[in-house]
């Protein structure tokens, strides 16, 4: 991959040209404004970027429009050991498996793996005003925003990682309905994994 081939990916507005420029190596997910999200991952000598896909008003994601920060591992980098995990969530077509069902309302660490075989990342979506999962799966499939207040809010959570690889994520999130949700498109069909089912419930408490 050179340097130009790459910048012409950037500047394609369909996402799935940067998904067949790049190996995805985690990063903190999406968050509010004027919140913060700490994410740990382990990277080999090379060239890397850190990229934004979230979607702007006019359908643009926002590496498209210049959010990139191109930066290198150098050989002998070190950033020092991996955190102690209080649970583990394995990544699957399409699922999230493991033993974290529930989380406290405090800080916690989540190590993150990716069985595959396609990348997956783990978006964490606050569930506002009493709405459920399964309204969720219906909101994510509607081209028609909800009336009203925005009925879910990004709580950050790990960037999409390749298969086999492991990220770690610190999350501090109030008492409250939650889904864990991946919204890397589906090689075969190009749907987001979420609208095939990769959703799942979690209450903070």
């Amino acid at each position: 991959m050179t340097q130009a081939q790459f910048d012409a990916a950037l500047k394609n507005p369909d996402p799935s040209a940067v998904f067949k420029a790049v190996t995805f190596m985690g990063g903190p997910n999406s968050i509010k404004p004027g919140q913060s999200q700490v994410a740990y991952n382990t990277l080999t000598p090379g060239n890397y970027a850190l990229l934004c896909f979230l979607e702007g008003d006019d359908g643009q994601p926002h590496f498209a429009k210049g959010q990139v920060k191109a930066f290198q591992v150098a050989q002998g980098d070190t950033g020092g050991s991996a955190p102690k995990a209080d649970g583990t969530v394995t990544l699957a077509d399409f699922n999230f498996l493991g033993d974290v069902n529930s989380l406290p309302a405090k800080k916690t660490t989540l190590e993150v793996k990716n069985g595959g075989p396609q990348p997956h990342e783990l978006t964490v979506i606050k569930l506002n005003n009493g709405v459920t999962v399964d309204q969720l799966k219906t909101l994510l499939n509607s081209d028609t925003p909800p009336a009203g207040p925005p009925p879910i809010d990004d709580a950050g959570g790990l960037g999409a990682l390749q298969a086999n690889q492991t990220g770690f994520v610190e999350l501090d999130l109030k008492a409250g309905q939650y889904a864990f949700v991946c919204f890397v498109p589906d090689a075969a069909t190009g749907k987001p994994h979420a609208a095939l089912g990769m959703i799942k419930a979690i209450e903070v408490k």
